[in-house]
């Protein structure tokens, strides 16, 4: 797999790693399904950390199989993107890598939310802290996902699947440029609060506060796309993003 540059080099490597978290953990839970009785587990929890469903123990087995369903529609996706920028004569290396892990990131997050419904399903993971809620665990590592796609998406080549995709980006590869830059350092903010927010917070106003950063990031990436799509307007070049 070609790709250019030296981002490239880990592409091959990422792509592999869209499957690690949903085999690994769809064989965690077949073993741990196969010991348990025939009796209703805890699968899901509202925003007070409660267990508000309860279920048979091979529903445990689905969210393993959706994380699978998703590395493959992710690895399609890629191959897509892939195509595009080569075909365009881009440098595909950082825009692949930075769409790739944004999904490994995805995985990671399903991957320990099933592995915390098979610590309070099965009896033997005693060591498994299940009283500290899985919405810090997941804000906690949202946040860090984000810093880390904010300071690499400056680096996104126009494309129509993977970056800030915002109308006003597409007037030129200048408008392109800043709104990648405007918003990986909105990405990144967000990341922080998230990540502050899961430390101070838990519950219903744990999701306020994430919810509330999350729709101003939004209305601030819409809004500095239209101001960058007039602005930059013809400069750089165009882009061709069909």
């Amino acid at each position: 797999m070609a790709d250019g540059g030296k981002a490239g080099r880990f592409v091959p490597t990422l792509v592999v790693a869209q499957w690690l978290p949903g085999m690994i953990m769809l064989g965690v839970s077949c073993l741990v399904v196969n010991r348990l009785p025939n009796e209703k587990v805890p699968l899901h929890w509202n925003a007070q950390n409660q267990v508000d469903r309860w279920g048979s123990p091979q529903e445990l087995v689905w969210m393993p199989c959706f994380c699978l369903v998703i590395a493959l529609i992710w690895t399609i996706l890629m191959l897509v993107l892939r195509a595009y920028l080569i075909k365009r004569g881009d440098e595909a290396g950082h825009t692949l890598t930075v769409f790739l892990l944004g999904g490994l990131g995805m995985q990671i997050v399903f991957a320990v939310i099933d592995t915390f419904s098979i610590a309070a399903a099965d009896p033997h993971w005693d060591w498994w802290p299940t009283d500290f809620g899985i919405d810090k665990v997941a804000m906690l590592l949202t946040g860090l996902i984000l810093i880390v796609i904010g300071n690499l998406a400056p680096k996104i080549r126009p494309n129509g699947i993977s970056g800030f995709r915002v109308p006003g980006a597409y007037s030129s590869r200048e408008a392109w440029r800043r709104c990648q830059q405007f918003g990986g350092v909105l990405s990144m903010i967000l990341g922080v609060v998230m990540i502050l927010a899961a430390l101070a917070y838990g519950g219903v106003r744990l999701y306020w506060t994430c919810g509330t950063a999350l729709a101003i990031v939004l209305v601030l990436m819409f809004a500095y796309g239209s101001y960058a799509g007039r602005k930059y307007a013809g400069q750089g070049g165009p882009v061709y993003h069909h």
